[in-house]
């Protein structure tokens, strides 16, 4: 037992390529991974156009998002899904801290040099059914590391998910929408004003909108969407 704990916290392999490594992941993998080479729109992270738009894109400045920052580290490519899909589907609790860790340095590094970290971490909450189902919350496993690094707390215990929706990577675009719809709720007055909503990955950005939208609804003023990837 003593020898698996010491594997878990010292780990001798790169958890991609498999090579003798100090870290969970050696160097090479590191710099192959698909780092975003731009934030895009500082209020969704879509990709701006060239000399039509500035800071936010037109979208957002027309009809803004329920939050007000999004910080992604990675395009939504290769190894990033199968990372995912091996910390949520095979319990490969290995890829949350090590993603998580790399979510962190980039917040600290990078993000929040001229501007005020937010006072919590809201980990996307999964309905309790499929909670039991999976034994973890894959934000939650992400969100650990992340706390510990740049020191703000996690909660989970104000907000919760009511609604047993489907899995939105199954569905069609235009049916995201209404599978959210009034999935969160509020369980606890919110003692903050800036929060951070943390998640694995944000594809059309629905359950980051519902979310969020029930979360201002309480108070909230400012929310920073934190997400490993964004397709």
């Amino acid at each position: 037992m003593l020898h698996l704990i010491r594997q878990w916290l010292l780990p001798t392999l790169c958890c991609l390529c498999g090579i003798d490594s100090e870290q969970s992941l050696c160097p090479v993998c590191i710099t192959l991974l698909p780092w975003k080479k731009q934030q895009g729109c500082y209020q969704c992270g879509r990709y701006l156009e060239d000399g039509l738009e500035s800071i936010r894109c037109t979208r957002c400045v027309e009809s803004p998002p329920s939050f007000d920052r999004i910080i992604t580290v990675f395009a939504y490519q290769p190894p990033i899904p199968k990372m995912l899909s091996q910390l949520k589907h095979a319990k490969q609790l290995i890829y949350g801290r090590v993603l998580g860790e790399l979510l962190s340095h980039y917040i600290q590094d990078f993000s929040y040099r001229s501007s005020e970290l937010p006072e919590v971490i809201l980990p996307i909450p999964l309905h309790a059914k499929r909670l039991r189902k999976r034994g973890f919350n894959q934000a939650v496993e992400l969100a650990l590391p992340v706390s510990s690094k740049v020191q703000i707390p996690i909660d989970e215990k104000h907000c919760v998910r009511i609604k047993a929706t489907r899995q939105q990577q199954f569905l069609k675009k235009s049916e995201r929408y209404s599978n959210v719809q009034g999935a969160f709720k509020v369980v606890k007055s919110l003692p903050w004003k800036h929060v951070a909503v943390l998640d694995d990955v944000v594809t059309t950005g629905q359950t980051m909108k519902a979310f969020c939208s029930v979360l201002k609804k309480a108070g909230v003023e400012q929310i920073d969407v934190w997400a490993i990837a964004q397709a």
